[in-house]
């Protein structure tokens, strides 16, 4: 069936934005004006495409461009690749990037853990 999706998902804020994180993407999405120089037509540091998703709504949406920046949790920062997309949530981080930082999530607590690779 078109539409199912598995995954779980749970929100944190990053930098005081708040940002979905989703074990079910497999892309991390930002939405345009989210960060500097993501709400004008020219995009500093996104390469642009042509690409469109769809949503788990359903909808089609345009991707604007992408680009790798470079994350930081505690010390240990990560170059990740992020799309820029209209969609509904500022920030759509998917489960690889989760994955690099080692997250542990605390279904009881509702809380997300988040350690450094180095760290275990």
């Amino acid at each position: 069936m078109r539409g199912i999706r598995c995954g779980a998902w749970t929100t944190m804020t990053v930098t005081g934005r708040r940002a979905l994180v989703d074990t079910g993407s497999t892309i991390s999405l930002v939405r345009p004006g989210t960060l500097p120089g993501t709400a004008g037509r020219r995009l500093w540091g996104w390469r642009p495409t042509k690409v469109l998703i769809t949503t788990v709504t359903g909808e089609s949406t345009r991707m604007h461009g992408k680009g790798s920046f470079r994350v930081s949790v505690a010390s240990c920062s990560i170059d990740h690749q992020f799309w820029l997309a209209n969609i509904q949530d500022p920030c759509i981080i998917e489960l690889d990037l989760m994955t690099k930082w080692v997250a542990t999530v605390d279904v009881p607590r509702s809380k997300l853990y988040l350690s450094t690779p180095h760290q275990h």
